[in-house]
């Protein structure tokens, strides 16, 4: 099969949507069929065309403009331009496939309704950040989008048991979920446990409000001198709240106990080093970051 993958954002930027969106294209190339990774380039000095690990990548570029330190770009033109590119592109393919149930997945099954292409969207979220909610609230199209993909979805895919409740909820029929976990590669390396008291933990992931690392920081801030001198905190992972979250550190005096390794391609090394992995997350679908820590 010809497959269209269409998501808001891929490498260089990577998250739970975008490691899920590359697994599948890989193990779908690797089946035999074609795929194509359509999505928006976050920045100049990324490959408008580019191949990730065998999978061609086109990625649409918006104007963005910097004045000073600060990054003003004009977000309401990707959804015009990557619905624009979709359209274009339909006609070589047999089926699109959405990651997350937000404003690509709305111009990907615009898009795919004028070629007659069936679309499949896989949701990220649950709860109060459950897609449909999301795009309803935060786009001033957002109640017909929502509708839109209710009716013109061929097959919703659920990664939990909460994101298919959230669905039924919505509206969808049951045959309209196909309920999929999340998948990950099983490393093939050994826990690496230090002998010593200290419990190391370890969290990986974007540092968002989402996340709620916050709360986290604060339990530790609770326990008493002794407890806390026991206990490390591994942070593997970048995002918009990460210099509050150092701010933070230092005013519930745990900097000595928090360290903040930034961004890893692959933090097997932290996650085999730890001895348990905490996730204090306020809502997730399925999330990756557990999974690969259970591996």
């Amino acid at each position: 099969m010809r497959i269209l993958m269409v998501i808001g954002q891929f490498r260089p930027t990577i998250g739970g949507a975008e490691r899920q969106c590359e697994l599948l294209a890989h193990a779908l190339v690797a089946a035999g069929h074609a795929v194509c990774v359509l999505t928006v380039r976050p920045e100049r000095g990324v490959p408008l065309r580019d191949v990730v690990a065998g999978v061609p990548v086109r990625r649409i570029a918006y104007p963005i403009l910097r004045i000073g330190r600060h990054r003003v770009g004009f977000g309401f033109l990707a959804s015009i331009l990557v619905w624009w590119h979709a359209r274009r592109m339909m006609r070589d393919y047999d089926v699109v496939v959405a990651h997350q149930a937000l404003w690509p997945a709305f111009v990907a099954s615009l898009a795919a309704r004028r070629h007659r292409k069936p679309i499949v969207v896989k949701l990220g979220n649950s709860g109060e950040r459950f897609d449909l909610d999301v795009l309803e609230q935060t786009h001033w199209y957002g109640a017909f989008a929502r509708r839109f993909l209710l009716r013109r979805v061929a097959r919703f895919v659920a990664t939990s048991a909460a994101v298919r409740s959230d669905l039924q909820r919505a509206g969808v029929p049951a045959e309209g979920i196909a309920e999929i976990p999340n998948g990950v590669i099983v490393p093939a390396v050994a826990l690496q446990r230090s002998s010593d008291a200290t419990l190391r933990a370890v969290f990986v992931g974007t540092l968002t409000k989402k996340k709620n690392i916050s709360a986290l920081l604060e339990a530790m801030a609770r326990l008493d001198a002794h407890a806390r001198a026991q206990i490390m905190l591994a942070l593997v992972g970048d995002g918009p709240e990460r210099a509050a979250l150092e701010q933070q550190t230092a005013a519930l005096d745990v900097a000595a106990r928090v360290t903040f390794h930034g961004t890893r391609a692959d933090p097997s090394s932290v996650l085999t080093e730890s001895d348990c992995f905490v996730l204090p997350s306020r809502t997730e679908g399925l999330y990756n970051a557990e999974l690969e820590a259970m591996a």
